[in-house]
């Protein structure tokens, strides 16, 4: 949820209607969209290529702490400040000691969207990730979140530990098929 400072003032008198796209605290008073996410677990990619994009040989994002060719993956997946990386890593260690691989989400030639890699994640895989909204909320969607433990690193604009602390099923169905309906139904 997107936290209110003096830079972002918002005036919900302003508006017809306003949609909150995940359960947050303080949204209760909004009509609610499942949350809305850009992958679909139709498109998920293979298990093959997520071991590619995994691999720093393959793949010149993925920044080697250790590489392991097979067995299950460790990732960390960062895609917010490079100083998350420490924490992140401290994280990691804490379950496993083992190789772990750093998908830097932040780059510009990084896979879009990660999710549809991602997914293709296994039984014995881990993945270490800040609860940012798009790459929880694809988490959820798409069944990765059960392999990834969240690290909930503060941010000034949102909340990662409210978003990691949340439990229940995942989303119904993608809120962006939602939100075209009704604006292709028109807003009254």
């Amino acid at each position: 949820m997107a936290r209110r400072t003096p830079e972002a003032r918002f005036d919900p008198n302003r508006y017809a209607r306003i949609f909150a796209i995940e359960p947050a605290p303080g949204l209760e008073r909004f009509e609610s969209l499942d949350p809305i996410v850009v992958a679909e677990k139709s498109a998920s990619r293979s298990r093959e290529a997520l071991r590619t994009l995994a691999n720093p040989l393959a793949n010149p994002l993925a920044n080697p702490l250790e590489h392991q060719a097979d067995g299950p993956l460790r990732m960390i997946v960062r895609g917010g400040l490079p100083s998350d990386q420490e924490a992140l890593l401290q994280a990691a260690r804490a379950i496993d000691d083992g190789p772990w691989t750093t998908l830097d989400l932040a780059a510009l030639d990084a896979p879009f969207p990660a999710a549809e890699w991602l997914a293709a994640m296994a039984p014995g895989d881990r993945l270490v990730a800040c609860p940012g909204y798009n790459l929880y909320w694809e988490a959820r969607a798409l069944g990765f979140a059960a392999h990834t433990t969240w690290v909930p690193i503060p941010r000034k604009l949102d909340d990662p530990a409210m978003r990691a602390a949340l439990a229940g099923p995942p989303p119904a169905s993608n809120g962006a098929d939602e939100l075209a309906r009704i604006l292709l139904g028109g807003l009254a």
